[in-house]
């Protein structure tokens, strides 16, 4: 209950401190800076699905299933921005950016911090929050946000310089991230989703596999 509540805020602070959708038709801060996808980035985007759909992957050992409904799904342009004291907001940049959301169907529908979350973002090399510096190089800067499974850590930035190759159910993936979680703990006996030892991130697909600390191997069934 204490991890729930914790993870709660710490979804509400991500959600309404971070970064919103916004409209540059009407927007009065157009000065900020815009860091938008280049030539050389989209090769590293997500091929995104569509909201509703649902992801299915199998556990090759026993058949059993887990299945993922894709809660967002957008490409936008984004404002990063942080609440000040007493009140206000803080506007720092806008970027484009990428957000899918996967939640498995084991908790509630209206369990937010629950949410797998990808974020594909033109982001500025260097960014200081405390003194509003910020860079005029940027680069691609892709996160996931793992709190759905049973293990802490909950945020890791990807590193694309080691891809592997990965093959399963007659399908060939050759620009997969293969994300080290030995080392993170689980949370919870208890909790609805495996504890895992690794993720298979592919630049392009996303999530398509990740093995659990009981050994088993689960894979995606369609993409």
């Amino acid at each position: 209950m204490k991890k729930s509540f914790i993870l709660f805020l710490t979804s509400l602070f991500f959600i309404t401190s971070c970064y919103q959708n916004v409209s540059f038709g009407n927007d009065s801060t157009l000065e900020l800076s815009y860091f938008q996808y280049q030539s050389e980035d989209q090769d590293l985007l997500l091929e995104l699905p569509e909201l509703n759909d649902q992801l299915i992957f199998k556990n090759q050992g026993n058949d059993e299933l887990l299945k993922f409904n894709v809660i967002k799904s957008i490409n936008d342009k984004h404002l990063h921005q942080r609440p000040t004291m007493p009140v206000g907001v803080k506007k720092y940049f806008y970027f484009d950016g990428q957000q899918l959301f996967l939640q498995s169907t084991l908790f509630h529908p209206n369990d937010f911090t629950s949410y797998l979350e990808f974020h594909v973002r033109k982001w500025p090399k260097v960014f200081n929050q405390t003194t509003g510096e910020v860079s005029e190089e940027s680069y691609l800067r892709t996160t996931i946000e793992y709190s759905s499974f049973n293990n802490l850590g909950q945020l890791i930035d990807i590193d694309y310089s080691e891809q592997i190759t990965l093959s399963f159910n007659n399908q060939v993936f050759d620009r997969v991230i293969k994300v080290d979680l030995t080392d993170k703990d689980s949370i919870s006996p208890n909790w609805q989703t495996p504890s895992l030892d690794y993720m298979y991130f592919d630049i392009n697909k996303g999530l398509i596999g990740f093995d659990d600390k009981e050994g088993n191997e689960w894979r995606i069934l369609s993409n």
